[in-house]
C-alpha cells in the first residue's frame, strides 16, 4: 500500500516556489514547469533546488553589451599594438645589426694589433737571431763579458763602473752582461723561438682577414635592412647610404682596404640614427606597457563591475529568501512552541489540579535573536508575565514542568534527568504529586536523577514501594577522607538487620517496626479514604494512624507468604492486623520477653512485606464474602505492581 501523504519537502518546495513567483523572482511559465514536476511526484530535493536556482538567474542585457564593447576595444588595441610592435621590431633590429657591425669592427681592430705584435716579435728574434750567429765570429767579445761578469762578481761591494768609474746597479748590470752572454751562444733556442713567431704571425694575419669578412658582411647586411626600411629616421639616410653600399659591392668577394672603409662609412652614417632608433623603440616600448597595464585595470574594472552587479542581485535574491525561511522557521518554532505548552500545561495540572493558572502561549520577539516570552493565564486573564503573579511554589513548579516537556520531546527515550534540588519552596502535598508525575513520566527516559536536602522527600521517596530507587545518602566530608556516602536501607532491610543481629536490641525493633506499622496504616488510610483529624503540617503519628484505621482494623488480614527451608513458596499464612495495632498501641515492649519482641517485630516486616495496600484485604465479620473494597484494593495493587516492574526496567531512579 502506498502512502499517499505530501512529502514536506515537495510541500516546502512549492511553497517556496508560490512565493518567489509572487514576488517576481521566478517567471511564471518557470514556476508552473516546476509546480507540475513537483506534483508528479518525479522531482527529489536537488532536482527542485536546481530549478529554482535556474530559475533566479536573469539574463544581464547591460553585462553582455559591455561585454561586446570590450571585445571591439581590444580589436583595436590588438590593430594598434601590431602596427606599433612591427616598427619597434624593425628599429631593433637595425640597432642590432648596427650592434653586430660595430662589435666586428671592434674585433678586426683587435686582430689587427696582435698581428702588429706578433709581426715586430718576429722581427725582433729575427735580428737578435742575426746577432747570434754574428758574435759566433767574435768570439773575443764574449770573453770579454764573460769576464765583465767575473769581476763584477768579486766586486760585490764596488757600485762605481770599472772603466767610467761612475755609480751603476751593479746587480742590472750583471743580469744584462749574463743575458747577453746566454743570447750570443744559443742560436739554436732562438732559431725556434723565431720560428714560433713566425706561426703566431700567420695565424694573427688569418684572423684579422676572418674578422674583416664578417665585418664587411655585416656592414653589407645592414646596408641592405636600412635601405629596405619604412622608417623615416633611416630613410633620410638613404643617399649616403647607398654610396656606402656601392663601394661594399664592388670590393665584393675581396679584402681591400676600400671595402673596409665603405664598411667604417656605414658605421659612421647609422651612429646617430642608431641612438634614435633606441630612443624610438625604447618610447614606444614603454607607451605599450603603459597601454598593457591600463587595459589589464579596465578588464579588472569591468569583470568586477559585472561581478558586483551579480552579486547585488544575487543579495537580493537571497535576502528575500532569507525573510521566507526566517517565516517558516517562526512557524516551525511556534508550533514546536504549542506542544511544548500544551505538554507543560498537562503537567503542571496533575501537580495543580483544579487551579485556574497555567502556561497561554510563548512568543517570539522578530527583532530581537533568542527571544522567548511567555504568556500565562490567572484568573480569567491570558497575557500575563507569571513572574508578576505565581507565587514562588508555582514558579517553581512551571519551570520544572516547562524543563520536563521540553526534555520530553527531545528524549526519544535516550534522555537523562538530573533535578538538582529544585523544589525549595514547594510543600509535602505537592511533593508527592510530583513524584507521582515522575514515576508516571518515568518511561520517556532512560533515567531520572534526583539530589535533594528535603528530608520529607528523601523519606518519601525512600519509603514508596511503588517506586524502583536506588537511595544514595551523603554524610559529612573532610580534605582528609573525602565525600563519604552510603546507601540507604529501606524500612524493612533495617528492621531485617535489627531481627537478625546477635545481641537483642528490644526497644530498636519495637521502634522500627513502628515505622513500619506507621508507613503501612498511612497507605491504608489514604487508600481506604480513613477519617483522621486534620494536623497543621499534616503528618501523623503512629497513635493517629491507628486511631484513624480503627474501623477497619477488625476486617484487615495480612497474607504472609511462608517458604520452606529451601526457598520455595509453601503457601500463606493469614495474620490478623488489629492484635497487631492493639499491641502498637498499648505499648508493652519493656514487659515483653525477647521472644515477645522478636515476634512483635516479625509481624511487623510481615505487614509491610506484603507490598502496597492491596495485599491487606478486609472481610466481613460475619464470613459472607470478600466485600468490594477487597477487589478494589486487588486492583490498585496489581495497578502498583505493574506500574513498579515498568518502572525498575526504564531506570527510573
Amino acid at each position: 500500500m502506498t502512502d499517499s501523504s505530501p512529502n514536506p519537502s515537495d510541500q516546502l518546495a512549492e511553497k517556496i516556489v508560490r512565493a518567489l513567483s509572487e514576488a517576481g523572482l521566478v517567471p511564471a511559465k518557470r514556476a508552473e514547469e516546476i509546480k507540475g514536476k513537483l506534483a508528479q511526484g518525479a522531482a527529489k530535493e536537488q532536482d527542485w533546488r536546481f530549478w529554482i536556482e535556474e530559475s533566479l538567474r536573469q539574463p544581464e542585457p547591460e553585462v553582455n553589451a559591455m561585454v561586446k564593447t570590450k571585445r571591439i576595444e581590444k580589436i583595436v588595441l590588438q590593430n594598434f599594438r601590431g602596427a606599433t610592435g612591427s616598427a619597434i621590431t624593425e628599429s631593433w633590429r637595425l640597432i642590432e645589426l648596427y650592434n653586430a657591425a660595430r662589435l666586428a669592427s671592434d674585433s678586426h681592430g683587435q686582430a689587427s694589433e696582435c698581428l702588429q705584435r706578433a709581426s715586430e716579435r718576429a722581427a725582433s728574434i729575427r735580428e737578435s737571431a742575426q746577432e747570434v750567429k754574428e758574435s759566433k765570429a767574435n768570439m773575443k767579445l764574449i770573453r770579454l763579458l764573460q769576464e765583465a761578469r767575473d769581476y763584477l762578481a768579486a766586486k760585490a761591494g764596488d757600485d762605481s763602473c770599472p772603466v767610467c768609474l761612475q755609480s751603476t746597479e751593479r746587480a742590472k748590470l750583471a743580469q744584462e752582461i749574463e743575458a747577453r752572454i746566454d743570447m750570443m751562444t744559443d742560436s739554436k733556442k732562438l732559431d725556434e723561438e723565431f720560428r714560433q713567431a713566425r706561426k703566431e704571425e700567420t695565424a694573427a694575419r688569418t684572423i684579422v682577414e676572418q674578422r674583416a669578412g664578417d665585418f664587411i658582411a655585416t656592414a653589407r647586411t645592414l646596408v641592405a635592412e636600412a635601405q629596405a626600411s619604412s622608417l623615416e629616421i633611416v630613410s633620410a639616410l638613404n643617399d649616403k647610404l647607398s654610396v656606402d653600399g656601392a663601394a661594399l659591392s664592388a670590393a665584393q668577394g675581396t679584402l681591400a682596404d676600400e671595402a673596409l672603409s665603405a664598411a667604417w662609412s656605414v658605421l659612421a652614417t647609422l651612429k646617430g640614427a642608431r641612438n634614435e632608433l633606441e630612443v624610438f623603440a625604447v618610447q614606444n616600448e614603454t607607451d605599450i606597457q603603459q597601454l598593457n597595464g591600463i587595459k589589464g585595470h579596465c578588464e579588472r574594472f569591468e569583470e568586477a563591475d559585472r561581478q558586483a552587479a551579480e552579486l547585488h542581485e544575487v543579495h537580493k535574491r537571497l535576502k528575500q529568501a532569507a525573510e521566507m525561511l526566517r517565516v517558516e522557521r517562526h512557524l516551525f518554532t511556534l508550533g514546536v512552541l504549542e506542544k511544548v505548552r500544551d505538554e507543560c500545561n498537562r503537567l503542571y495540572q496533575s501537580i495543580h489540579p483544579d487551579e485556574p493558572l497555567g502556561i497561554s502561549g510563548f512568543r517570539l520577539d522578530e527583532k530581537s535573536k533568542g527571544s522567548l516570552y511567555q504568556d500565562a493565564h490567572f484568573l480569567g486573564m491570558s497575557d500575563v508575565a507569571p513572574q508578576a503573579y505565581f507565587s514562588e511554589a508555582h514558579l517553581d513548579t512551571l519551570g520544572f514542568c516547562l524543563f520536563l516537556s521540553i526534555a520530553k520531546l527531545a528524549s526519544n527515550g535516550e534522555a537523562v534527568i538530573v533535578l538538582d534540588d529544585v523544589f525549595t519552596s514547594v510543600d509535602a502535598k505537592h511533593l508527592k504529586r510530583i513524584t507521582e508525575l515522575l514515576k508516571a513520566e518515568s518511561s520517556a527516559f532512560n533515567q531520572i536523577i534526583i539530589t535533594t536536602h528535603n528530608r520529607r522527600w528523601f523519606d518519601g521517596l525512600r519509603q514508596n514501594q511503588k517506586l524502583s530507587v536506588s537511595i544514595e545518602l551523603s554524610h559529612r566530608w573532610s580534605f582528609e577522607q573525602g565525600i563519604r556516602q552510603h546507601r540507604s536501607k529501606h524500612d524493612i532491610e533495617e528492621l531485617n538487620a535489627k531481627l537478625e543481629a546477635v545481641t537483642l536490641d528490644r526497644q530498636g525493633i519495637a521502634s522500627q517496626a513502628g515505622v513500619v506499622l506507621e508507613g503501612l496504616l498511612d497507605t491504608l488510610t489514604v487508600t481506604y479514604e480513613c477519617s483522621m483529624k486534620r494536623t497543621y503540617d499534616g503528618r501523623y503519628t503512629l497513635g493517629s494512624l491507628a486511631d484513624g484505621a480503627r474501623e477497619i482494623a477488625k476486617d484487615l488480614i495480612v497474607n504472609h507468604e511462608l517458604r520452606d527451608k529451601g526457598g520455595a513458596a509453601a503457601g500463606y499464612q493469614e495474620i490478623p492486623l488489629k492484635p497487631i495495632l492493639d499491641a502498637h498501641r498499648h505499648d508493652r515492649s519493656n514487659a515483653q520477653s525477647n521472644r515477645g519482641a522478636l515476634q512483635r517485630g516479625r509481624r511487623g516486616r510481615s505487614e509491610r512485606r506484603c507490598g502496597v495496600s492491596g495485599a491487606v484485604r478486609r472481610e466481613v465479620a460475619r464470613g459472607s464474602g470478600v466485600r468490594q473494597l477487597r477487589r478494589d484494593g486487588e486492583k490498585r495493587y496489581r495497578d502498583a505492581l505493574a506500574l513498579s516492574l515498568r518502572t525498575k526496567a526504564d531506570g527510573f531512579t
